[in-house]
């Protein structure tokens, strides 16, 4: 029962926090519009809970003034809301819903193509570079991760496949693994392969491409 005590008081000191900011319109400086309610913030980013429970990291900069100067105020009010975890992101099949996500952080996409099973390059690239931490902290602070998997012995479902054959066709993809920047607009920003980068040389490589 005691070790019970700390987790409850947790949790209920989370919901009354939570109860305590309103959902409101949140506009990023594209005019794209997102319904939520804050959770938390600090000088970079507002953490907030959508009406489908879907928690995200808003960039202040790309918030309007308004909406700044709203985290500003509660953060530096009487009733400062509760940490909320970092943001951590993981790779989405699932084309449209990055794109969703893109739009709504103000955050470009890194799509990759890849056969996850069978491609010695794509392993080697999952391997030294997406599993290191230099490129998981730059992922979760700048990047949307979509994946086209093309593997040989694990099976998708036939709507899956039909998606990333689309996705490979519209980007004229010819090898694996190739990976295809977006903006936020999902806008083509690049399109590169994997040469042994480093995961510190690989991140360099996306910032210079995001700098252009």
């Amino acid at each position: 029962m005691k070790n019970l005590l700390p987790a409850l008081f947790f949790v209920l000191n989370f919901i009354f926090l939570h109860a305590q900011q309103p959902m409101r319109t949140w506009t990023n400086q594209d005019g794209r519009t997102l319904e939520a309610q804050m959770l938390s913030a600090d000088g970079v980013q507002a953490t907030v809970m959508t009406p489908d429970a879907r928690v995200l990291n808003l960039q202040l900069a790309s918030l309007s003034e308004e909406d700044q100067q709203y985290v500003r105020g509660t953060v530096h009010g009487s009733s400062t809301p509760a940490a909320a975890a970092p943001r951590k992101t993981d790779w989405n099949p699932n084309g449209e819903a990055a794109l969703k996500e893109a739009a709504e952080l103000n955050l470009p996409v890194l799509l990759l193509f890849t056969g996850s099973d069978w491609c010695p390059p794509c392993m080697r690239l999952e391997r030294e570079v997406f599993e290191k931490r230099a490129f998981k902290e730059f992922a979760n602070e700048s990047l949307v991760l979509q994946i086209a998997d093309f593997p040989r012995r694990k099976k998708l479902s036939q709507s899956q496949q039909r998606a990333n054959q689309a996705l490979a066709q519209k980007h004229g993809i010819r090898g694996y693994p190739t990976m295809v920047l977006l903006d936020a607009k999902g806008e083509r920003v690049a399109q590169f392969g994997y040469r042994g980068e480093s995961p510190e040389d690989f991140v360099k490589m996306l910032q210079g491409h995001l700098k252009k």
